[in-house]
């Protein structure tokens, strides 16, 4: 099994540390892991959110409370996605995950942007996610709990796109 870091321990580790979510389905924390288990870089795992305070310290330390994070040594933490493959690059070789070529590395980036972006496909599918959790009767109080805290930042989705679809 494994040993998950508190906030404050994983602030003062050294190496590789992620603060991915935990306990509800995450793409973009499966995304961080997988990354950096391809690029064979071996990383701390940080439990951020705190069960009284919930993200606040990770805020106080950060200025932002999203998931996931990665913190390199004493470097600023990287909260992008963008951020977070260029640390993977710069830290490991091979197996290269962007082209060499800059202007394939634009094309793939690009593409990754309309996935990963605020707006995106990955951005919508998530909402639509957390809009499942919200309204179907198959899913506790827990589950909705966890996501009221995305609601509260994003609003609900059927607000927001249901008309448009």
């Amino acid at each position: 099994m494994t040993e998950w870091l508190t906030l404050t321990e994983g602030l003062t580790a050294a190496g590789l540390r992620i603060a991915p979510v935990r306990e509800v389905p995450s793409a973009w924390s499966e995304l961080c892991r997988a990354l950096f288990h391809v690029k064979q870089i071996p990383a701390a795992l940080i439990s951020a959110r705190d069960p009284k305070t919930g993200l606040s310290e990770l805020k106080a330390a950060t200025g932002q409370e999203s998931l996931p994070v990665v913190f390199w040594e004493s470097e600023r933490p990287r909260a992008h996605w963008l951020e977070q493959i260029s640390l993977a690059e710069r830290l490991s070789d091979s197996p290269r995950v962007l082209p060499d070529s800059p202007s394939d590395r634009a094309v793939i980036i690009g593409f990754l942007a309309e996935l990963c972006s605020e707006g995106g496909f990955g951005w919508h599918r998530r909402l639509i996610m957390i809009e499942r959790l919200l309204t179907d009767s198959a899913f506790g109080a827990r589950d909705r709990s966890i996501s009221g805290g995305e609601v509260r930042v994003h609003g609900r989705y059927a607000d927001r796109f249901a008309p448009a679809l």
